[in-house]
């Protein structure tokens, strides 16, 4: 029992950090069981030490462990949160842009609808002017487009020819499309505004 009493005491004075070799030398003092060699004793307060040696490194590997995980936890729910906030932007983004091009589509299709409306007003003899104004336009466009293409080049006008042709060959094209396009939306509308009829 007194051996008992003297480990519990040396334990208690081990983990309150008070020199580990006064504890042992109190604790073993020559009332406490005679019948041990004190080689043994020694041997049992040093293994005594270990074990509470090993504990305290035990629980504070435990502990460094536990923070370790925390802190990886911690650093993979930023990580998830960043991805998500960067993923919520980018889909706002997206949004924002599908909705312009949306606006942008409307807004095409209202001029060319009004375009049109305005075409059918008009008589026949109008309806050639309109279609020459609107290739006098599309050639004034073409002939500014080359004119950068050709200075970013460096071109110049010393291939004037070739691309004249070209741009000739660009706007009959053009024209002729606008013109089909014009004369197939008349004739739609006139024949849906027959069958209406």
């Amino acid at each position: 029992m007194k051996f008992i009493v003297g480990l519990s005491s040396l334990a208690l004075v081990s983990l309150s950090s008070v020199s580990p070799c006064l504890a042992a030398n109190q604790s073993l003092s020559p009332s406490a069981d005679q019948s041990l060699p004190n080689a043994t004793k020694t041997i049992q307060v040093a293994g005594l030490f270990d074990s509470v040696n090993e504990a305290i490194n035990t629980v504070d590997r435990e502990q460094r462990r536990a923070a370790q995980r925390a802190a990886r936890e911690r650093a993979k729910q930023e990580r998830l949160e960043r991805r998500e906030n960067a993923a919520r932007a980018r889909q706002q983004r997206t949004e924002a842009y599908q909705k312009q091009q949306q606006e942008r589509a409307a807004a095409v299709a209202a001029k060319r609808e009004q375009e049109r409306k305005y075409f059918e007003s008009l008589t026949p003899e109008q309806q050639k002017q309109y279609i020459a104004q609107q290739r006098a336009r599309q050639e004034e466009a073409a002939k500014v487009i080359f004119t950068i293409l050709g200075a970013g080049m460096g071109g110049g006008n010393s291939a004037a020819s070739p691309e004249r042709d070209q741009n000739a060959e660009w706007e009959k094209y053009n024209e002729e499309q606008n013109y089909a396009r014009l004369r197939r939306e008349i004739e739609a509308q006139n024949r849906e505004n027959i069958r209406l009829k």
